[in-house]
């Protein structure tokens, strides 16, 4: 579980890099 929480949140901050 805390596995796919860390995932999702890198996502989150990769999608976040990525829009500025």
């Amino acid at each position: 579980v805390f596995e796919c929480a860390k995932a999702k949140r890198g996502n989150i901050i990769k999608a976040l890099n990525s829009w500025t």
